[in-house]
């Protein structure tokens, strides 16, 4: 019978030690970046609904005692749309309560939850993609990419700082 014996050596247990806590300040940097990226993109969306200018020319009458509009006229209460190519305007609030951030280790995810469904899609995906019968209104793929930017130099920066 043929036996083989590898003897690890204490630097090496020792290398390798130094090598898990390299790997573990990788991964907390990358989580850090990433939580740090996920927050911009969802204050960036809520901010963009937010400060979304009217078009002043597109109003939709609400019933009376409806609460929420931008302008009562008379007694029937109007909301302005956005402008096509904004980010749309809040109306009920609902889109900007289900914008939501939810973060665990290595994984981000920003998005719009919501139980209000229009021809079984989210309203969120209409808004931002449009339909054959509205403009898109994005909301999601502007903050997406101001916040992303610059995330790899940012990584590698703090990479370089590892040690």
């Amino acid at each position: 019978m043929m036996q083989i014996n590898i003897h690890v050596s204490k630097d090496w247990v020792s290398t390798l030690a130094k090598f898990n806590v390299y790997v573990d300040n990788i991964s907390d940097a990358i989580n850090k970046e990433l939580a740090k990226t996920s927050k911009k993109i969802r204050y960036r969306m809520v901010a963009s609904i937010k400060k979304s200018p009217p078009d002043l020319g597109k109003g939709y009458f609400r019933p009376p005692g409806y609460v929420g509009a931008d302008m009562v006229l008379g007694k029937w209460p109007i909301h302005f749309a956005s402008k096509e190519g904004n980010a749309p305007r809040s109306d009920y609030g609902t889109l900007l309560k289900g914008v939501r951030l939810d973060f665990r280790k290595n994984i981000a995810q920003v998005g719009v939850y919501t139980s209000r469904r229009i021809n079984k899609h989210p309203y969120a995906i209409r808004l931002e993609e449009g339909t054959e019968n509205m403009a898109a209104r994005p909301f999601l793929e502007p903050a997406m990419d101001r916040s992303v930017r610059g995330i790899e130099n940012r990584l590698l920066r703090k990479l370089s700082e590892i040690r």
